[in-house]
């Protein structure tokens, strides 16, 4: 239901801010009704998908600091055991690649690293 949803929204541009958060609801009741069904809380589904699942990331979507600094902000999702780390991007080319840089090199090969420049790259 959620990727029908999402392929719809792609293309009305200006609504997909309101699609998104429309999304995020019927995603969170999605949630909690697989757990009720299951007898379980969503969070503990989730952190079964956490186990199987590399997407499921640390929380690091931060704004533009140095790039020892997002290593430090970073540091404790990867000793928290996430295998994914989502960086916010999105203010220079140059300086968002010494970021992913210096988050890849205190990572390591064995994560995956999202970013996400809000649109700041869009025409």
């Amino acid at each position: 239901m959620w990727n029908k949803i999402y392929s719809k929204q792609l293309p009305a541009m200006a609504w997909g801010a309101g699609c998104a958060m429309a999304m995020s609801g019927i995603d969170m009741a999605l949630w909690d009704i697989r757990g009720k069904a299951c007898g379980l809380a969503a969070l503990q589904i989730a952190r079964r998908r956490a186990e199987t699942d590399p997407r499921l990331c640390g929380g690091v979507s931060l704004g533009y600091q140095d790039p020892s600094a997002l290593v430090d902000e970073a540091r404790p999702h990867l000793e928290a055991g996430y295998r994914a780390i989502k960086l916010r991007v999105g203010d220079s080319p140059k300086r968002d690649l010494a970021r992913i840089e210096a988050v890849r090199k205190a990572a390591g090969d064995d994560i995956d690293i999202l970013v996400d420049a809000n649109t700041a790259y869009t025409g």
